[in-house]
């Protein structure tokens, strides 16, 4: 059987240390027909000289400005899409370090089950096999259109993957997601009207509407250093609170029907309150994750996406939240 090319693309944003680490793991994939595409969007510290320093001959985007998780990334599928070789674009995380057969166990199984959505299980950072524990959320299927969240973070992975075969779920993580070509040219891209957060899902969701499943495959691990790009810049929490207060509601709006977006509104006020509690104690940044929480609220209620809150103003000191 042939092996189909595979375009990888690492998204930057200030963290070129994570981005440099990852490139290096990619470098030993037993799987050899993929190119690599490392897009920087807008950094602002010294990634892109770092970047091209350690990996000189890496094909290279810069983005004039910060899009986001989707908007980043569809930055390098524009690139894949220009070769008609390419068949399968797989987004990876910069703050992630794959394995030998990382790449080659998730093209074994779209050979198998041909046109769908593929997604590798992320482990925590310090894992060690025989003791792997995963880090991330999956979305199984109840019913035809139900489904269930299960947060697996530092849950024991022989455990909730007892069999290791390919299997149809809801929702794939967006750290390590693999998208044939012919799927993006006929229905399309992930909404880059997200920013951040749950667009992977709401993609996942939204093809399934039209037919096309999202595999799991767990032989292909990852170990991911979760919040990589976020890890030490606290000031960043309040907008992070946002965004994901927005895109719960999003997500319940779209694909969860009333019920289910009530009791996801009703959540994300009573988390106000924690976080207005916890600001006697915590102090400022709690109160103002609080009054981001309610912003995120509002525009999620009102169905106002994009690009509201830019992190790159916040991290410089002279913009006040």
């Amino acid at each position: 059987m042939s092996s189909p090319k595979v375009y990888i693309s690492v998204l930057n944003w200030n963290g070129y240390e994570q981005t440099i680490r990852c490139l290096h793991s990619l470098e030993h994939l037993d799987y050899a027909n993929y190119q690599v595409i490392v897009v920087d969007n807008d950094s602002h510290d010294k990634s892109i000289e770092q970047i091209l320093a350690a990996f000189p001959g890496v094909q290279f985007v810069r983005s004039d400005s910060n899009l986001g998780y989707a908007g980043g990334n569809e930055l390098a599928l524009k690139e894949a899409l220009k070769d008609k070789q390419s068949e399968l674009f797989w987004i990876l995380n910069n703050d992630t370090v794959v394995q030998p057969d990382t790449l080659s166990v998730l093209v074994e199984a779209y050979q198998q089950h041909g046109d769908a959505l593929y997604g590798g299980v992320p482990l925590t950072e310090s894992s060690e096999k025989g003791d792997w524990r995963i880090q991330m959320n999956i979305w199984e299927i109840r019913h035809e259109n139900q489904y269930q969240l299960h947060n697996l973070s530092n849950f024991p992975f022989t455990q909730y993957f007892p069999v290791t075969t390919p299997r149809i779920v809801a929702g794939l993580s967006g750290s390590t997601l693999m998208i044939p070509i012919p799927i993006v040219r006929k229905y399309g891209f992930i909404d880059t009207s997200f920013f951040l957060y749950s667009e992977e899902i709401d993609y996942c969701l939204r093809l399934r509407q039209s037919g096309i499943d999202s595999y799991i495959v767990p032989k292909s691990v990852i170990f991911h250093v979760n919040g990589g790009s976020r890890r030490d810049k606290p000031e960043l929490k309040p907008i992070i609170v946002y965004y994901q207060t927005r895109a719960r509601l999003v997500l319940a709006q779209r694909h969860f029907g009333s019920l289910t977006y009530i009791i996801t509104l009703l959540k994300q006020c009573f988390y106000v309150v924690g976080w207005l509690a916890s600001g006697i104690s915590k102090g400022k940044l709690a109160f103002k994750s609080a009054y981001f929480m309610m912003l995120g609220i509002r525009d999620g209620v009102l169905n106002r996406m994009g690009k509201t809150f830019a992190p790159e103003n916040i991290l410089n000191t002279t913009t006040k939240l």
